[in-house]
């Protein structure tokens, strides 16, 4: 273990507790050094530097917004990964770019041996996991979730809701839908995962990864003298190509073409 990293076995985040299972924020907020006093907040403020200081890397590219909800929970679906490594200091030159911390996050690959699926539903989303191996030398792996907020308000969303409009009460730029006895906005959001891994040989591994995370609320009211019409939408993605060959046993090479 090299000082100041941390791995974290993806399979285990569901054990701990957050606004939802697929959280991977929540559990990443309960090691030393990361803030833990803003559970309600997806934002990893690492030795008290604040949150985008941090290099946050998915499959070898970068993200700049991994919640949703104004930061109430992870926009990464726990189920599309495989592990998590925070390094909160002392990090190689290569992750330049950051002053804080460099997490990075890698995606699961699809199963080689049978094809599966997941089902899951909770307060705010449904989600769905599908993975099967394509042939003897690949696989793939799709996961989605998408929130029903827009169709349906569950009590936690009225909470959540409730909060974010106490938050934003001091912001010089008030948001219409905040704004005491305002109507309720329309607010939805989803994620999307996906890998296609192939292993040409015993040696090599190339594997072609994607993800994207968008959130969308428009606010819509109408006087007599007056009509006010907002639309807010925000979110980020990218993919990665790899290239990984383990050449003998003490040489490994690994190449990465990235875009967001």
């Amino acid at each position: 273990m090299e000082p100041s990293r941390i791995r974290l076995n993806s399979n285990k985040l569901g054990d701990l507790p957050s606004l939802t299972e697929l959280d991977i924020a929540a559990p990443l907020q309960l090691l030393p050094g990361i803030d833990g006093t803003t559970e309600t907040s997806a934002g990893l403020n690492i030795r008290k530097s604040t949150s985008d200081k941090n290099l946050i890397l998915y499959d070898g590219f970068t993200i700049y917004q991994i919640d949703h909800f104004f930061g109430a929970f992870s926009s990464l679906n726990a189920k599309a990964i495989k592990d998590i490594q925070v390094f909160k200091g002392g990090f190689d030159a290569t992750y330049g770019g950051r002053a804080s911390s460099v997490i990075e996050i890698t995606g699961k690959s699809g199963s080689m041996d049978k094809a599966s699926a997941d089902v899951g539903v909770d307060l705010l989303a449904a989600d769905a996991t599908v993975e099967s191996p394509l042939g003897s030398k690949a696989s793939f792996i799709f996961s989605a979730r998408r929130s029903y907020t827009d169709v349906y308000r569950s009590s936690l969303y009225e909470d959540l809701l409730a909060k974010m409009r106490g938050d934003l009460v001091g912001d010089a730029k008030l948001p219409s839908f905040a704004k005491e006895g305002s109507n309720e906005p329309t607010y939805y959001f989803y994620d999307l995962n996906s890998k296609i891994t192939l292993k040409p040989t015993d040696k090599d591994v190339i594997s072609l990864s994607g993800y994207k995370g968008h959130d969308n609320l428009t606010y819509n009211a109408s006087t007599t003298n007056s009509r006010t019409d907002e639309a807010s939408n925000w979110g980020s993605g990218g993919m990665s190509l790899r290239w990984a060959r383990q050449w003998s046993k003490s040489f490994l090479s690994d190449y990465r073409v990235g875009r967001f």
